[in-house]
């Protein structure tokens, strides 16, 4: 898809998810797993926003549908008189 939109949240959902992988290696995660669980819920409100986005994107950004060779036939068709 060509939209910036959906391209920046991509980037947002990606750098949310390393930040998720990277408190769950910490050291620091078998005291306390609190920093993962927040970076978790960072990483789904990006995960949200991308596919609100995306709902709407996808269905203003759709192309008008080609016509199907019966429809381009029926339009050369001559009127009748």
């Amino acid at each position: 898809m060509d939209c910036l939109i959906c391209r920046e949240l991509e980037q947002k959902l990606e750098t949310r998810r390393m930040q998720f992988a990277e408190a769950c290696c910490s050291a620091s995660y078998g005291v306390s797993t609190k920093s993962a669980a927040y970076r978790n819920v960072d990483m789904e409100q990006a995960r949200s926003e991308l596919q609100d986005h995306r709902s709407v994107c996808a269905y203003l950004c759709r192309k008008p549908p080609a016509l199907t060779t019966r429809a381009v036939h029926a339009s050369r068709r001559p009127v009748a008189a």
